[in-house]
């Protein structure tokens, strides 16, 4: 709490000493600090909170912004689901502002689609909001692992406001509800969470059938061992990316099922950086 009072209090006398100090030493003085924020709220509910991290240096022009959305079948998972790869993803994207979400999750009694979809909607406005505070650029990245995934790809492909995103990360995520409802290939499991909580939403929540001329440009990855998520899944997505032109690569691994081993997250992360430094300016 002490260091969260002297940040305020120097950014205080930053700002009103401004015009006295010469720009040399001003530069110096408003180079910003690294902050965490643990658990901010985004709506009433009590899922409806963000963990962030903001870079040290970071400023509107420069700073990218990278959403993070856990997995968990939309009924379970949490933000904490992302902690052991976190400080593999700021080191490796030291100029990226991060934001992990959770969202309120689907049960029997309620929650049902487009809970989900408008809680990632509700959560990015929070942030875009706030981006002057945060000092964050309009350079945003979504991802996700598996149902998270399929938020960040649908809120990508549907919504060109408040930011059109500059690429999706999809880890294995369900990209045709209708499809993956009728797959013999999926597990009963996810077949019977899914007419649960889509209420009837499958074609407008499905991703694949949002591509267009103006969606980001994609980058997924997949276990061809996956029986929760069959690969068929990623295979239509990005033929339908490839019939619209729309900058796109699929990396499908032989021996991987709905989760990767530690070799295979690190190969997969070294593609993203390499995608992002190709799309995202």
């Amino acid at each position: 709490m002490r260091q969260y009072l002297i940040i305020l209090l120097s950014l205080f006398f930053i700002t009103n000493s401004a015009k006295s100090v010469p720009s040399g030493q001003l530069s110096l003085l408003s180079h910003l600090p690294e902050v965490n924020y643990r658990n901010i709220s985004y709506g009433n509910d009590a899922k409806q909170k963000i963990d962030i991290y903001l870079p040290a240096g970071r400023n509107q022009s420069n700073t990218k912004v990278l959403i993070l959305i856990h997995g968990g079948g939309w009924t379970q998972g949490d933000k904490a689901d992302f902690k052991d790869i976190l400080d593999s993803l700021r080191n490796r994207l030291p100029e990226y502002a991060i934001f992990n979400v959770n969202y309120r999750l689907a049960n029997k009694e309620g929650n049902f689609f487009p809970t989900q979809e408008e809680d990632i909607k509700a959560a990015i406005d929070f942030i875009y909001k706030k981006r002057k505070e945060y000092k964050i650029s309009k350079s945003w990245v979504l991802a996700g692992a598996s149902a998270g995934a399929h938020l960040a790809l649908l809120q990508g492909y549907k919504y060109k406001k408040p930011v059109r995103p500059k690429a999706i990360i999809n880890y294995f995520g369900p990209t045709d509800l209708d499809s993956l409802i009728t797959n013999t290939d999926a597990k009963k499991k996810t077949i019977t969470e899914l007419k649960i909580i889509i209420n009837k939403e499958a074609n407008n929540s499905s991703p694949a059938r949002l591509v267009n001329a103006y969606t980001p440009p994609t980058i997924s990855f997949q276990g061809l061992n996956d029986g929760l998520v069959p690969p068929s899944q990623q295979i239509y997505l990005h033929h339908q990316l490839k019939a619209w032109k729309i900058p796109e690569k699929l990396e499908l691994y032989p021996n991987e099922g709905h989760g990767f081993t530690s070799t295979t997250m690190t190969k997969s992360m070294d593609a993203i950086v390499d995608f992002l430094k190709q799309y995202v300016k």
